[in-house]
């Protein structure tokens, strides 16, 4: 398995990485980055087999408008339609793409690449994480979540049981950066 990270390392948001086999790519989610300082990706490095979404948040799912419309697209079925409702508002069509929808907890297949999609807890509803396994490799990447909202019962879920046997973690870090490195303590009890 290789692994490139296109954007979302140094900076929130744009995330987009590109895992990658001798036979498959997928792309975990395509965003667009908060920042205008953000580097640009070239169109190239994005061609894949698949793309995968972690949630319907644009910096997660933005760079959607650019990809082939032929390009499965794999999301949860609550977050594609935030998608279109959003695009409702705003005045835009829905996405014409080839849109594929997973379940929690049920593996799918893209050419020989496995992922588990695992619900978590963040602002958006219909938020995953993924475990990505293939050349005997298991690769875990959290997107975006947290352990304090409605859903907390979900993160309390993975600390108590958590994936074993996992050979990389892509991990979001949004609150890696605050000033003095102090982070809010939250009492959830």
């Amino acid at each position: 398995m290789k692994l490139i990270i296109h954007r979302g390392t140094h900076e929130i948001g744009g995330t987009c990485i590109r895992v990658m086999t001798d036979r498959t790519s997928v792309l975990l989610d395509a965003g667009l980055p908060l920042s205008p300082e953000s580097r640009s990706i070239n169109q190239q490095d994005l061609e894949a087999d698949a793309v995968i979404i972690s949630h319907p948040h644009q910096d997660h799912c933005g760079l959607l408008d650019t990809l082939p419309d032929s390009l499965p697209v794999y999301i949860g079925e609550v977050g594609k339609c935030l998608l279109d409702a959003t695009r409702l508002f705003l005045r835009r069509q829905p996405l014409q793409k080839a849109f594929a929808y997973f379940r929690p907890w049920q593996q799918f297949v893209v050419g020989d690449i496995k992922i588990t999609p695992y619900l978590v807890d963040h602002s958006a509803a219909d938020a995953y994480a993924f475990l990505i396994e293939a050349d005997n490799t298991r690769l875990f990447y959290s997107g975006d979540f947290r352990a304090h909202g409605r859903k907390s019962i979900l993160f309390d879920s993975m600390v108590e049981r958590p994936l074993r046997d996992v050979d990389v973690l892509l991990m979001e870090g949004t609150m890696m950066q605050r000033e003095n490195n102090e982070f809010p303590t939250v009492n959830r009890h």
